[in-house]
């Protein structure tokens, strides 16, 4: 069976593009999106911020007129995903979706994704697990 290719690459839309110029209308000088994983008390999420140096280490790709920058430890879990922004009356805020790699299965999900006795992670409920 062949596998199908991944996407090398990260599709930022539009609307996401505006709300991250938005969000540097006042910066002066150069800037990268860093887009990264990092380790939380659920286990790996999303991270996005402004950084204004890439290093040695780092792949930048230039998509939709922004340049993004992963190192290379998150490299493996970012390619291939796709940066949304999202509002809604309540809320607003970035949405980072990846269909090759699903985050919620890499460490920290509470009993390995198992039923905790009614409860959550932060709940008590995994104490039993």
């Amino acid at each position: 069976m062949i596998e199908p290719e991944i996407n090398k690459s990260i599709t930022i839309t539009d609307n996401a593009k505006a709300a991250v110029l938005e969000a540097v209308k006042d910066f002066s000088g150069e800037w990268f999106l860093r887009i990264f994983v990092q380790n939380s008390p659920t286990g790996l999420q999303y991270a996005m911020a402004v950084d204004t140096k890439a290093f040695s280490q780092d792949k930048v790709i230039e998509t939709n007129g922004l340049k993004v920058v992963v190192d290379n430890i998150s490299e493996p879990f970012v390619l291939g995903a796709t940066v949304d922004f999202v509002k809604t009356e309540e809320n607003a805020g970035f949405k980072v979706s990846n269909p090759y790699v699903d985050l919620s299965a890499i460490g920290g999900s509470c009993c390995s994704g198992g039923s905790c006795g009614g409860g959550s992670c932060g709940s008590g409920g995994c104490g039993s697990c």
